[in-house]
């Protein structure tokens, strides 16, 4: 298996507890008097959401490797110098 399906899992799973979780907290704020606003938007909110991650299993391909955030300066081969300072990267 993939590290993206991986990756989709872990988020799928949080995203439940986090629905788990909202849902008993707004339950104990209404009893304590709590309004909520904008309850009509909520459910865009998850579809929102659930989209995002069904268009990663869509149009990511399992087998792509993962990008790093930050990647190590491009140094001209030539020098003795940077070559030892790409070395220790």
């Amino acid at each position: 298996m993939s590290i993206l399906y991986w990756t989709l899992g872990l988020v799928l799973l949080q995203r439940v507890v986090e629905l788990v979780w909202a849902r008993r907290n707004a339950i104990r704020l209404r009893q304590l008097g709590g309004v909520e606003a904008d309850a009509e938007g909520y459910p865009y909110f998850v579809l929102l959401h659930a989209s995002w991650l069904a268009s990663l299993v869509v149009f990511v391909p399992a087998a792509a490797r993962p990008v790093p955030l930050v990647s190590p300066p491009e140094l001209p081969a030539g020098d003795r110098r940077n070559r030892r300072a790409a070395a220790r990267l």
